[in-house]
């Protein structure tokens, strides 16, 4: 299974970053490995920034929680990063 590095903004506010395998159409929940609460994206260009970039200097991430299950239905927008960008996930 392969999990890629992807930024999930959540209704609310949150937005994350971590990694996990594509939705499927007919599952309720996400499960993000390694996931980090983005507190302050740190960009000049928004989040397509930070997925192509990776963290700036200015970023700002919570501790990883190791496996966090997401709700599909919380879920507003998902964006895949270039992996090469976020080494420290």
């Amino acid at each position: 299974m392969e999990r890629n590095v992807r930024i999930l903004v959540l209704d609310r506010g949150w937005v994350l970053v971590g990694r996990c395998q594509e939705p499927t159409e007919c599952g309720l929940w996400i499960k993000l490995y390694d996931g980090r609460v983005v507190r302050r994206w740190g960009t000049t260009s928004g989040l397509e920034q930070l997925a192509n970039e990776g963290p700036r200097q200015a970023t700002q991430l919570d501790d990883p929680v190791p496996i966090q299950s997401i709700p599909v239905r919380a879920v507003v927008r998902i964006l895949d990063c270039k992996e090469e960008s976020w080494t420290s996930l």
